[in-house]
This record gives C-alpha cells, sequence and structure tokens, in this order.
C-alpha cells in the first residue's frame, strides 16, 4: 500500500505577507486512511516555520491537528513545501506552504531596569522603527503592570517608512517582586502584534541603590556645546568609591608609578560620610589631613541598578558613571 495516497495533509497554508519578527499561526491536518496506526517519524519545514508536533502516530483512519507557525526574519519569499515521513515505507506525504516576509517593525533598546527601590522610577528609552515600505500607524502599545509609557501623549503613532521613534518607558515598582514581561506593539495594518520585546525589571524594599562597591567608567564634561568623553587610563579604572551601609563613605585611589598600578595612600584623605537629603541629592562630607573637612552635594542617579551617575557639581551637567562591583 502506498502511504502518499493514504496519508493525506489539509489545511490553509497560505500565509501571505506577514511582517518581520511577527508569528502567525496555521493548522496542518494529517491524516491516517489505513487500517493500521501510522507513526510520523518527521515533519520537515521550509526555513521560517515551526511546529508543535512532539513525536507519535496517527490512530487507524483518525487524523491530528498540527500547528504550523510563520516567523520570518528577512524579507523575502518563504514558500516551500512541507514533508511528513512515516515509519512504514519510504512514501512521504507533501503539502504546499505559501508565505512572504516583508519590512515591519523592529524595537530597538535594552529595557533591562535591574533592581529599583520600591516607590522610586527608573527611566529607559526604546526606539519603534518602520522598516516596511509602507506607512503605518501604531494604535497600541501593551506593557506588564509596573511599566508606564508616554506613547499615548500625542495620540497615536504615524510612521513613515524606514523612520522611527523614541518611547519613554518608567519603571515604578510598588511591591518588592520580580516584573518580568513583553511589550507588545499594535499596529494598524492587521491589529496584530507586530513585534515584541522583553522587559524586566525587579522592586527592591528599604536599600539605597548607593550601597556597594563601584568602581569608575568614564566621565563626561559639556564645553563648547557639545559633551567630551574622558576615558581613564587603566590604572584608574581600579579606583573604587565604597558607599557602606552605616553611612561612611570610602574612595580608594590607584596611580601609575613606573609603569605599575599601586594604590595611592599618601593623597591625604582619612575618611568620608554620606547621607540622602529629602530632595534625592546626597550630602558628601570629606576629610583631609591638611585641608580639613568638606562638605558636598552630589546628584546621584540609577540609570540602571549596577549603573551610578553622579553630578559632582550642581552648578553644571558633567558628570561620571560608575559600575557597581558588588
Amino acid at each position: 500500500v502506498s502511504l502518499l495516497s493514504n496519508i493525506s495533509l489539509s489545511g490553509s497554508l497560505d500565509f501571505g505577507e506577514k511582517f518581520l519578527k511577527s508569528s502567525t499561526k496555521k493548522s496542518l491536518t494529517i491524516s491516517n486512511k489505513l487500517n493500521v496506526p501510522v507513526t510520523i517519524t518527521s515533519i520537515v519545514l521550509p526555513s521560517g516555520f515551526e511546529s508543535n508536533w512532539s513525536g507519535g502516530s496517527i490512530p487507524a483512519s483518525g487524523s491530528r491537528e498540527v500547528e504550523i507557525t510563520f516567523n520570518p526574519v528577512d524579507p523575502k519569499d518563504y514558500s516551500g513545501t512541507i514533508v511528513v515521513k512515516n515509519n512504514i515505507d519510504e512514501s512521504i506525504a507533501t503539502i504546499n506552504v505559501t508565505a512572504i516576509g516583508i519590512g515591519g517593525i523592529s524595537l530597538l533598546g535594552d529595557l533591562d531596569f535591574g533592581k529599583v527601590e520600591i516607590g522610586k522610577t527608573v527611566e529607559k528609552f526604546f526606539i519603534i522603527k518602520n522598516e516596511s515600505s509602507s506607512i503605518m500607524e501604531i494604535s497600541f502599545i501593551t506593557m506588564p503592570i509596573g511599566y508606564t509609557s508616554n506613547w499615548r501623549a500625542n495620540g497615536n503613532i504615524i510612521l513613515n517608512p524606514n523612520t522611527g521613534t523614541t518611547i519613554s518607558i518608567v519603571f515604578k515598582p510598588t511591591e518588592a517582586l520580580v516584573y518580568n514581561g513583553f511589550i507588545d506593539v499594535i499596529n494598524s495594518v492587521d491589529n496584530s502584534s507586530n513585534s515584541r520585546t522583553s522587559i524586566k525589571g525587579e522592586g527592591i524594599s528599604g536599600i539605597d541603590l548607593v550601597i556597594g562597591i563601584w568602581k569608575l567608567v568614564k566621565s563626561y564634561v559639556f564645553d563648547q556645546g557639545a559633551w567630551e568623553e574622558i576615558v581613564y587610563e587603566s590604572c584608574k579604572l581600579l579606583d573604587r568609591s565604597i558607599f557602606e551601609e552605616n553611612g561612611v563613605w570610602k574612595y580608594t585611589e590607584f596611580s601609575n608609578i613606573d609603569g605599575v598600578c599601586i594604590q595611592d595612600m599618601d593623597n591625604g584623605f582619612i575618611n568620608g560620610s554620606w547621607k540622602k537629603n529629602s530632595d534625592g541629592s546626597y550630602q558628601i562630607k570629606l576629610k583631609y589631613i591638611e585641608e580639613g573637612e568638606f562638605t558636598e552635594t552630589w546628584i546621584i542617579s540609577f540609570p540602571t541598578s549596577n549603573t551610578m551617575k553622579v553630578i559632582y557639581n550642581v552648578n553644571n551637567s558633567d558628570y561620571t558613571l560608575f559600575s557597581r562591583v558588588e
């Protein structure tokens, strides 16, 4: 008996044109016309397609539904043939599938907020880009609880071909828990979710993010209408800014002495302390052997829970970035 005529494949598998990074599902029915069970040994799909087939058999004169998912990642024609093989002989069953990937919506940006103290807010940005040749209207953006966006501030977003827009996302945890999920962007072309990106953050209670050991990364100085990046040599990258939970602040500094990085023990610094002001700034007291004690006000913010931005002088916008060591 030829299984080519006794196993049949059916279903509407014309996916049409779908945007890149979208996900569309259709059903394939595998029917067994024999009076004995048939085990399906493999389902071979063209690139860009997936199935939920996990193995098994088709009962005598029975059928099984298989979910076929189209996930285009490149603008091209993905049409091809699905091939189903069985355990009885070399016969195969085939069915054509048609689908084309077209430019759609891309979401660009890092939306890992890290750990954020309950009640505090951290803002990040991502870009929605229209990579198609048609005008798109973003009709809705969904996101998990704990996150808000400015995207509806001026109504729906109209994107011309190959243009993008920047969206602000604010994370404000209200409980000490993990706020992981997805952002889905829905457009007016087919009212489906054409792009999805992950978003995650964690609410923590009672601990100031400044507490920890921080290493120097780089500084930025605004000079003559432009930002200048200051990159430190390798020894300076060993410097550590330490904020202890008891309010003690320490700074260990390294210098290059004859090509060797050595901790500077002769800078005259004795100790320091820190406390957070009611306006969110930080008061830092520095005590030196000769100069005595100084008090400074620093503006400290956290782009992520592991990145610290310090503005040392409230009268200008120059700042230094630190990365958490622990």
